[in-house]
């Protein structure tokens, strides 16, 4: 499987903290003229949550690089998405612009984890403007997570680092 480096920035500085991107240019990637919203439905059929998240994180970059923010995709390759793909696509995508908007010079890192069935998702940043805003811009996105039984919560440490964590059934589709 090819690995696709989703995290580029202005800043050399971002490049020294995160060397695996160093490879990666602005040119690498497609301008998209509006990069908010995307169709789940135009993304190829894959069950890996990191491969899921570094797609839907590529149409944000434009907009990431613009606030001098990159991405850092820290989620196991050996986690899928074994149902619900379509609306968890639009609920992380969801995510994705609520953070990318509202953060400026910093790195999001996504993590995730499995537990039983239940996948937590966690996306974290450290440069947010304003966290209030960001809580704000992922209201209809905590609508979308709970009709598929999950969840959405949003912690902010003394650290002023912002943790927004989604949490959802994954469960086997029945044969």
């Amino acid at each position: 499987m090819k690995t696709i480096p989703i995290a580029i920035g202005t800043n050399p500085k971002l490049h020294e903290a995160c060397p695996i991107f160093s490879e990666a240019h602005p040119d690498n990637y497609r301008d998209h003229a509006n990069p908010i919203c995307i169709s789940p439905k135009l993304l190829p059929s894959m069950d890996s949550l990191k491969h899921l998240t570094s797609r839907l994180a590529e149409n944000f970059l434009p907009v990431a690089v613009r606030n001098q923010s990159f991405f850092m995709n820290d989620i196991p390759e050996s986690l899928r998405v074994e149902h619900n793909q379509e609306w968890i696509s639009s609920i992380i995508s969801g995510l994705l612009s609520a953070v990318v908007i509202h953060a400026k010079k910093t790195c999001i890192r996504f993590t995730a984890r499995k537990y039983g069935h239940v996948v937590v998702l966690e996306i974290k940043e450290s440069g947010c403007i304003s966290t209030y805003a960001m809580a704000c811009g992922l209201q209809d996105v905590q609508t979308l997570a709970e009709k598929i039984g999950g969840c959405l919560t949003i912690s902010l440490n003394k650290e002023k680092t912002t943790t927004i964590s989604f949490s959802f059934p994954n469960l086997p589709i029945a044969a």
